[in-house]
């Protein structure tokens, strides 16, 4: 136990670029604090903000600007250029130039270039669909998880635990009265540090959940 405290301490100070063997205190007892926007709020926003759905909306963006370009090229291109001399005693001299390039061999250069950005460009759009299918399933997966820790950790709260506590301390109280045996107040402590010991799993639980639709979508649900 006290060596596992301690690869804790030493990983939470590594992660809080601390030195190693800083002291870290013991942390804060907190309510939990329940999620004040909605699933489909959530789904929504998401779909705009989450990082996976815009990096995927940027290669669709990529794809189609690749098509278009493609596409170009079999359209006859054409450059205009002119210039001026200067030829001393002689007359001034002007030049126009204009250059026409015919896209004469397009079935063999550019229709294979444009099937394979079109292909890359449907590639792209399937991805962005699929990442939108999978970025909503995570995140009713997530909103779940953070609902149903929240109602069990205010049931903790609110019934388990205190009943937990009167019921040790009744059974206390009866055994330095004598009139209750010790076997019932070790049974009673025993009940009530496991619901305190599920209590901290279940929060453990949902603060995980909310980091997760936090990560999933990028936005700051409780901060």
């Amino acid at each position: 136990m006290l060596q596992d405290r301690r690869v804790a301490e030493a990983e939470l100070n590594s992660l809080l670029n601390r030195k190693p063997g800083s002291p870290l205190g013991m942390p804060a007892r907190e309510s939990p604090v329940a999620l004040t926007i909605s699933l489909e709020e959530l789904i929504q926003s998401a779909a705009s903000e989450a990082p996976s759905i815009r990096r995927e909306q940027k290669m669709v963006e990529r794809g189609s600007l690749a098509v278009d370009l493609a596409r170009k090229q079999f359209r006859p291109d054409y450059a205009v250029s002119a210039g001026y001399f200067n030829m001393g005693r002689m007359p001034d001299m002007f030049q126009l130039r204009l250059d026409i390039s015919l896209p004469l061999y397009s079935s063999r250069k550019q229709a294979p270039a444009l099937h394979e950005q079109a292909h890359k460009l449907e590639e792209a759009r399937r991805n962005y669909e699929s990442a939108g299918q999978t970025l909503e399933f995570r995140i009713r997966e997530a909103y779940e998880q953070a609902a149903t820790s929240y109602k069990l950790l205010k049931l903790y709260e609110d019934t388990l635990l205190p009943q937990s506590g009167l019921s040790t301390d009744s059974s206390l109280t009866s055994y330095e009265a004598g009139t209750a045996d010790f076997l019932s107040v070790l049974t009673n402590l025993m009940s009530k540090v496991d619901l305190e010991e599920r209590y901290h799993e279940e929060m453990l639980a949902y603060w995980s959940a909310v980091i997760k639709l936090e990560e999933i979508t990028g936005l700051q649900l409780l901060h």
